[in-house]
């Protein structure tokens, strides 16, 4: 048996990955900056914490100590699961919406 070797990883190493770049000094979400965001989402979730989005909420939301993005809003619907198909949530849902929309067009 004639062992193979692969030449060109030994003449051309591989290329290091690139870095990324910095965050957004004013958000902890660089996707999320610069852009009017809403957040919906309900306390009955059955495959997220609702304890762990409320914290990412409270990180993300505009505070006294300047640690939120100003254009970041959530909102918490009662009883409302991951596909909202619980009894009187979509109204909840549409009335978040539309009052985002409303806060956008001041």
């Amino acid at each position: 048996m004639i062992p193979m070797y692969n030449t060109s990883s030994v003449l051309y190493p591989p290329t290091p990955p690139p870095v990324p770049p910095p965050p957004h000094p004013r958000s902890r979400r660089p996707t999320l900056t610069g852009h009017p965001t809403l957040v919906v989402y309900g306390d009955r979730d059955g495959l997220t914490s609702t304890k762990k989005v409320r914290r990412w909420v409270a990180e993300m939301a505009p505070g006294d100590d300047d640690g939120g993005d100003p254009l970041f809003q959530a909102c918490e619907v009662v009883g409302a699961g991951r596909f909202w198909r619980e009894d009187g949530v979509e109204p909840a849902l549409r009335w978040a919406v539309r009052r985002w929309v409303l806060r956008l067009s001041w």
